[in-house]
């Protein structure tokens, strides 16, 4: 059970307390009512004053369920896998000419990216995010013209790709497959492809080859 105010906080400085004078098996009973109730304020294993745990593995089993509590985004390796999309961008076509730009951001302390793609007089966005109880990436996205909602994951190192449905505001739904590319050059390439035949082919619809366009500092969190 989740505890309110400060009652985890004030749970995990009593383990602290009863770590310092030896009482391992009270610090260990306390830690648990800490993490328990939501404590997310740091990882135990790094505070000195268990020390004398770290060999417990009741203890490591709370210090990983605080972390987690505490940074689900770096806890859980999936949420790393479409980083690679991460950045400010220009979008070019396959001979060089510009189609648009794309920002894609980290939403700070919830796992999902956002895009915010532009191209002419069209604009769209989309949240992307690792569901870990269905082990898979989802992507759902809004335009003035219509939603789509994809869902898939990497099929190797530095390529994602998701499938789903396109659904037009006025006319019938479109199955579409999108594949993004970590390229050797630092780009990324985009493609999207549809089928009309349950899935059976596939016909190419766009493409695009992202290049930055301004170094990424790392300073690429929306908060």
């Amino acid at each position: 059970m989740r505890l309110s105010g400060a009652l985890p906080v004030v749970a995990y400085e009593a383990a602290r307390a009863r770590a310092l004078v030896g009482d391992h098996a009270r610090a260990l009973e306390l830690l648990e009512t800490a993490v328990s109730g939501g404590f997310s304020a740091g990882d135990p294993a790094e505070d000195p004053l268990f020390a004398g745990l770290t060999a417990s593995p009741e203890f490591e089993a709370l210090a990983g369920r605080a972390r987690l509590i505490a940074d689900p985004c770096g806890t859980i390796e999936e949420h790393g896998q479409f980083d690679f999309w991460i950045g400010e961008w220009v979008v070019r076509d396959s001979l060089g000419n510009q189609l648009g730009t794309n920002s894609i951001k980290r939403v700070d302390n919830t796992c999902a990216l956002l895009e915010d793609w532009t191209a002419g007089a069209f604009r769209g966005i989309s949240i992307n995010y690792y569901d870990p109880v269905e082990a898979r990436w989802e992507q759902h996205w809004a335009t003035p013209r219509n939603i789509m909602e994809l869902s898939g994951g990497l099929i190797e190192d530095g390529v994602m790709r998701m499938h789903g449905l396109n659904k037009p505001f006025n006319g019938a739904p479109i199955a579409m497959r999108a594949t993004w590319t970590a390229l050797p050059d630092g780009r990324v390439r985009q493609v999207f492809e549809q089928s009309t035949d349950g899935g059976n082919t596939w016909v190419q619809s766009f493409e695009g080859f992202y290049e930055r366009s301004a170094p990424d500092d790392g300073g690429n969190e929306l908060r």
